[in-house]
């Protein structure tokens, strides 16, 4: 067994050297690999992104082609616990192709595991998902279970080979665009690893470095009416209202090619982080599914919501919502499911109307 505790300087965050992808998410000269052994298939690191202290773990894909055995499991446990005890975000870097065949039972042990330490920080810490490669089998739920899920366009979230559910469905499984158009799992799709870790250290910084509101900046905040452009019924573009109100360059928008009727998203508002749910004019019960998973995120993590309205109302759903294959959705209990987000919520809301007469 070989134990590395450091190694040459990486090549970055487009190289397979899981020591470079961590590196391409950190600030310069805050990486600090942890001691493990190189066959374990999985790295990890201490260092700061935008300045916020995090744990990051990497699948190194040239071992064993990326499958993860019990000992890389217990590596990916131990900095999702590690994250926990220091109250820090967690960064996972996956490409893998599922639990090692030659060590059978003990790895899939390994691989619920995973599963188990993925649900215990659920709501105690932000858990970052970057899929830039596959990421196969039943530890696909590995980068699912995070808070977010950032894939490249080389990304793959898939449990069934491939051809399968192709020959099926008739449909490519696990692609990035699908999971970010159809089910909803991918938040961000980037167009490379890079882009894909560029975007992380962002949410990092969202998600673990809320701030405080700064009240001088909050009472020079731009009216979002004032910037909804001069279009026809049911053509207002709310990102430009959005962009208004928020402070410069910190918009990150989530899911936008799923459920497009609602805009869903992080950024600042006179240095606070804060959750954004904004309508468009045409809704329907995914969009109510799409603002209900992003409510009770921000609930987790006590972000502020702001939320921008222009709906003049909900566009009626014949009967059941056909979604992907064989999968109904009753509107009825989604919009339920939305009206029990907001009710639960432990924070103020901030409300304001992008047409006049629409206000909270």
């Amino acid at each position: 067994m070989t134990v590395t505790a450091h190694r040459p300087a990486p090549a970055g965050a487009g190289s397979s050297d899981p020591i470079g992808r961590m590196a391409g998410l950190l600030d310069a000269c805050s990486l600090r690999p942890l001691p493990f052994a190189e066959e374990d298939g999985v790295a990890v690191a201490r260092g700061a992104a935008r300045g916020v202290p995090v744990i990051v773990f990497a699948v190194d894909p040239r071992v064993v082609g990326g499958a993860v055995g019990a000992a890389g499991c217990d590596r990916i446990v131990a900095a999702i616990d590690l994250a926990v005890a220091e109250r820090a975000p967690v960064v996972g870097i996956w490409q893998h192709l599922g639990a090692r065949l030659d060590e059978g039972a003990a790895a899939l042990d390994g691989v619920s595991r995973v599963f188990g330490a993925r649900v215990r920080a659920s709501g105690r810490i932000p858990q970052i998902s970057v899929v830039v490669g596959p990421a196969a089998g039943g530890s696909a739920y590995g980068p699912a279970l995070g808070d977010v899920v950032i894939t490249t366009t080389a990304g793959r979230v898939l449990i069934p080979a491939r051809d399968v559910v192709r020959r099926v469905a008739g449909a490519e499984t696990g692609a990035p665009y699908a999971h970010g158009r159809r089910p909803g799992v991918a938040h961000v799709v980037a167009p490379d690893a890079p882009a894909a870790c560029r975007k992380a250290g962002d949410l990092v910084s969202l998600l673990g470095a809320p701030g405080r509101f700064a009240a001088e900046v909050a009472l020079r905040a731009g009216d979002p009416r004032s910037s909804r452009p001069d279009r026809g019924p049911g053509e207002s573009d709310v990102r430009s209202a959005i962009e208004a109100v928020l402070d410069d360059s910190t918009w990150s928008e989530l899911q936008p090619r799923w459920a497009a009727g609602v805009v869903t998203g992080l950024g600042r508002l006179a240095g606070r982080t804060v959750g954004v749910v904004a309508g468009e004019p045409i809704r329907n019960s995914l969009s109510a599914e799409k603002a209900a998973r992003f409510v009770n995120l921000c609930d987790d993590w006590g972000i502020p919501r702001l939320i921008l309205g222009d709906v003049p109302g909900r566009r009626a759903d014949a009967g059941a919502a056909v979604v992907g294959v064989e999968e109904i959705i009753d509107p009825a209990a989604v919009r339920r499911r939305l009206v029990h987000a907001f009710a639960g919520t432990e924070l103020v809301r901030d409300r304001r109307g992008t047409d006049a007469g629409i206000h909270g």
